[in-house]
């Protein structure tokens, strides 16, 4: 099957044992388990998250007017929200700040989403230089910080609680680093105000968001404050309506019972490749350098969202939710995993991600590409 569409996307599924009927026979299956009415719900504002008692609507994060979504209790609006953070970046990213670095320390989603952005979209004539700090590694900070002039670095900490242990041991030994200069140029990216004040963030200088956004989902938010200052404003806010019109495709793909978006294709590919083929694991091999990290962002996506034992209501699930996820670059991939695949006995589905035109590149270098993703 191959199904493309007015975005500009392909999904071919010819090298794999999925075809109509199988897909047939899983959109009855969406049918039959109410897909429409749980995207409705969702959609809707209802608490689609029982373990924390909330909605999920990190969609209304991108939506050109958030104030027509549900469940906004925050004291300042989205769109509030969302003009400060990108007013912050627009002066970052043009060197109006008079910053040159900028260090952003964050876990999981308030790092690996923004980190794939700003290597997928970052404009290389950006004012200001970032770097992503996650896993606690003491040489590297120490190595980076004596790259750098605290008069002229800013740091922003991504943590939607203001709790994760990582992520504020760093964020102490960048304050200590910064010294006189911390306040000024420090930022927090959080849900939890006054734990940033605590901390000694200025009022002024934490950009909030909503409790209802999940941490795999934070990008959209004020989390992306150094992907923006990456990209410059402009390009970001591209990025928002691009997403926005996808949450409408699929929504009224779901509630039509089409199920035709090419979120359906894959949420049934991974599904049939895990139940119906018995193959516990997927990699997602990127073949534009560009989209290096989407095979570590969609691990957490992926396996923290489904990788469960239960299902909604606390029941004992009788079959896995989630595969192994893993994410490899392409041609690096071929000279290592791929031995593995093509000479040994066991089966490993693969995503290979590419562009078909990239007018960024020199043309011979994406055509090699192109090559290698079609030979492989």
């Amino acid at each position: 099957m191959t199904a493309g569409g007015s975005s500009g996307w392909v999904l071919d599924t010819s090298r794999i044992a999925f075809g109509v009927d199988d897909r047939n026979q899983l959109e009855r299956l969406l049918k039959d388990r109410s897909l429409g009415s749980a995207v409705l719900s969702l959609f809707e504002g209802a608490t689609v998250n029982t373990t924390e008692r909330q909605p999920a609507l990190h969609m209304a994060l991108r939506a050109a007017d958030p104030s027509t979504w549900p469940g906004q209790d925050s004291d300042v609006s989205v769109l509030e929200q969302r003009d400060r953070f990108l007013g912050l970046a627009d002066e970052l990213h043009s060197g109006r700040s008079g910053l040159r670095d900028l260090i952003h320390v964050g876990m999981g989603g308030s790092d690996l989403g923004p980190r794939l952005l700003a290597d997928a979209l970052g404009d290389p004539a950006s004012a200001v230089r970032v770097h992503f700090l996650s896993t606690l590694n003491h040489r590297r900070l120490e190595a980076l910080l004596n790259r750098l002039d605290p008069a002229t670095t800013g740091l922003v900490i991504a943590s939607k609680s203001f709790s994760t242990e990582e992520t504020l041991l760093q964020a102490r030994a960048v304050k200590d680093w910064l010294g006189r200069h911390f306040q000024a140029q420090s930022w927090a990216a959080t849900a939890n105000r006054s734990r940033a004040q605590a901390f000694r963030i200025e009022n002024d200088h934490v950009l909030s968001f909503p409790t209802w956004v999940g941490g795999r989902f934070s990008l959209w938010s004020s989390v992306g404050i150094s992907a923006a200052a990456a990209m410059g404003r402009e390009p970001f806010e591209r990025l928002l309506a691009g997403a926005a019109a996808a949450d409408r495709a699929f929504f009224q793909s779901s509630q039509a019972g089409e199920f035709v978006h090419l979120s359906h294709d894959l949420a049934l590919l991974i599904h049939h490749l895990q139940r119906g083929l018995n193959l516990p694991t997927l990699g997602v091999v990127a073949y534009d350098p560009r989209l290096g990290l989407l095979g570590d962002y969609l691990q957490q996506l992926i396996m923290e969202s489904l990788g469960k034992g239960v299902d909604l209501a606390d029941e004992p699930l009788d079959e896995p939710a989630a595969p192994l996820v893993f994410g490899a670059r392409g041609t690096d991939g071929q000279h290592a995993l791929f031995q593995a695949f093509h000479q040994g006995l066991d089966h490993h589905p693969l995503i290979l991600v590419g562009s078909l035109n990239d007018d960024t590149v020199d043309p011979d270098w994406q055509r090699t590409q192109l090559a290698n993703l079609l030979g492989q």
